[in-house]
């Protein structure tokens, strides 16, 4: 019979396995291997099985899986210092398991652990996969410059190591800070060589990741019809491969879509896709409330989820500011549905002020929107900022000339129409009528019927 240390190598090899095909049920083996590792005392075992248990960021975005995190944490205790590279793999891992824990201060204390750690020793290879895996635990508006500095790294590192599972993750993080940078031709870049190296390995989690980028890049381009397909693609792997967000991936996306087009026929779908958030992300919903607010009058309930996003934990400004992948971009969107509204709101001041140090990003993170300085616009007069409305709107449609992604544009003119028709200053009505036919005339062409929509429906718009 085979022995127990035989039993978790074989059930250990076996859950990798799965998990690089996309079968779901690689975490309960991995988890099941840990737990017999742990029952014969064997912490370097424990520690393979539970670092094959992830995919290189948290696992599932709606949460902390608390097993697999009981399951590193485990591993931690039983290793001890015996093993410093394997404690920094294990270091890491648990820092971007437990990224929707509220308390950063642990989860950052972690990573540069586990970073201190790797660099301390000087593996080539665990110095680029602990990196890697910070990447999901620092991405944010506020880190731009740190995870632009550590994908230099990981593409030396990683093109010198061969690893190609090293080399996919550098590219498909690089995607984001070049697309918070505006640089659109290097996000394409970016994740056309990730699409050459996931065909090469065959694993659906990496075809996965590079359909719903793509979308993203293929909708800024204003090709709706093809996002479309690239989200019905990227739900299609998903599904077959167990993927556990995948459906909210999809429905981040696809909301996006509806709240494009505007078809008054979706609204049904559209609520039903956003109550598939969890709770510490509320940007789906306030995004898809624009929709809404243009095309029904149930604006008092509109005002009352706003008020109560705004007075969350999730929000930016409160006291532990939600995931930080996602604030900036949900600050904006709070500003946009105050804007959409033109009236003073509570936390419309907070919006404005956490968006204020970030001009000149675009945010998001399936779907992406900007610049800031345009949705700040729609707000400015409301917060008492009105002095700051035009530099606001020159240096956004500069940007959104420079980038040329008619979506941006589209609602960079909604928004800047917004904030000049709550200013109510000399000329600002005749403006923002133009800027509607700018919006409408690039909404028309791309099939974009949120531009019309709003033009009718939203009570800033409308005075």
């Amino acid at each position: 019979a085979a022995s127990d240390l035989q039993r978790v190598d074989v059930m250990t090899m076996t859950g990798e396995a799965l998990r690089r095909i996309g079968d779901s049920s690689h975490r309960r083996v991995l988890l099941d291997a840990g737990q017999l590792a742990a029952t014969i005392g064997d912490g370097p075992r424990m520690a393979r099985a539970a670092l094959a248990n992830g995919r290189g960021w948290q696992s599932d975005a709606l949460g902390v899986d608390t097993e697999r995190v009981g399951a590193i944490e485990a591993a931690l205790t039983a290793l001890g210092d015996q093993d410093p590279n394997t404690r920094a793999l294990l270091l890491i891992r648990l820092a971007v398991e437990s990224l929707y824990d509220e308390d950063s201060t642990r989860r950052l204390g972690l990573a540069e652990e586990a970073i201190e750690t790797a660099r301390a020793h000087g593996d080539p290879a665990t110095i680029t996969s602990v990196l890697s895996n910070r990447h999901n635990v620092i991405l944010s508006h506020e880190t731009i410059e740190q995870r632009e500095a550590d994908y230099e790294e990981m593409l030396r590192l990683s093109d010198s190591l061969g690893d190609p599972n090293l080399r996919y993750y550098t590219r498909t993080f690089r995607y984001f800070c070049c697309l918070q940078r505006g640089d659109m031709e290097g996000a394409k870049t970016a994740v056309a060589d990730a699409e050459v190296i996931a065909r090469t390995l065959s694993q659906p989690m990496f075809e996965w990741i590079v359909a719903w980028m793509r979308a993203g890049l293929v909708r800024l381009d204003g090709d709706l019809d093809r996002a479309d397909e690239l989200v019905a693609r990227s739900m299609e792997i998903g599904t077959d491969a167990g993927i556990p967000d995948a459906e909210f991936f999809q429905a981040g996306m696809k909301l996006t879509s509806i709240v494009d087009r505007a078809d008054p026929a979706a609204l049904d779908d559209l609520r039903a896709l956003y109550e598939l958030s969890p709770p510490h992300y509320p940007g789906n919903e306030l995004f898809a409330l624009l929709m809404e607010i243009a095309l029904t009058d149930g604006h008092d309930r509109i005002r009352a989820r706003l008020d109560a996003v705004g007075s969350s934990r999730h929000a930016p400004w409160s006291p532990t500011g939600g995931p930080r992948d996602s604030s900036l971009a949900l600050a904006a969107d709070f500003g946009a549905v105050g804007g959409a509204l033109g009236e003073p709101r509570p936390w419309l001041r907070e919006a404005y002020e956490y968006m204020s140090p970030w001009r000149g990003q675009l945010f998001g993170n399936i779907a992406w929107h900007g610049p800031t300085e345009l949705f700040m616009a729609g707000i400015a007069p409301l917060v008492g900022e009105a002095d700051a409305l035009d530099e606001l709107l020159d240096t956004g449609y500069a940007i959104c000339d420079e980038l040329g992604a008619p979506l941006l544009s589209m609602y960079g003119r909604i928004f800047g129409a917004c904030g000049l028709r709550s200013r109510r200053g000399a000329g600002d009505r005749e403006r923002a009528e133009l800027l509607m036919d700018e919006a409408v005339e690039i909404g028309d062409q791309v099939g974009a019927g949120i531009a019309r929509a709003a033009r009718d429906g939203f009570p800033a718009l409308r005075r």
